[in-house]
């Protein structure tokens, strides 16, 4: 079950999901764009991350459990995922958003990256 990737971290909760938008987003081995869009829908917290120039402006969802820290003084959101895991990942298609379908689809990619 992929449940648990779409729930924040216990530390994380404690700042408000939207405020994060704008921040930048850095994976384990470097930065790779910025929050555009935070949720924290039960069961369907994520992300949107504009990984910009490095991938033509592509948009991805991070589920919300690979969310390790948020660095508030310098603006910069932590992710348990490395680049290549995220430049990997399912595109968010614009024209429909992040629906049950994309939830499942991305789910299923990123269950297997979580270590808790």
């Amino acid at each position: 079950m992929t449940s648990g990737i779409w729930t924040f971290r216990q530390q994380v909760e404690a700042r408000e999901p939207a405020s994060l938008e704008g921040f930048s987003v850095l994976a384990r081995d470097g930065r790779i764009g910025h929050v555009d869009e935070a949720t924290t829908e039960v069961d369907e917290s994520h992300i949107v991350v504009d990984v910009g120039p490095w991938i033509l402006g592509r948009r991805v969802v991070i589920p919300a459990g690979f969310v390790e820290r948020v660095q508030a003084d310098h603006m910069c959101v932590y992710l348990a995922l490395s680049k290549a895991q995220i430049e990997d990942s399912p595109e968010l298609d614009e024209a429909i958003g992040v629906d049950e379908l994309y939830r499942t689809r991305s789910g299923a990619y990123f269950d297997p990256y979580r270590a808790w």
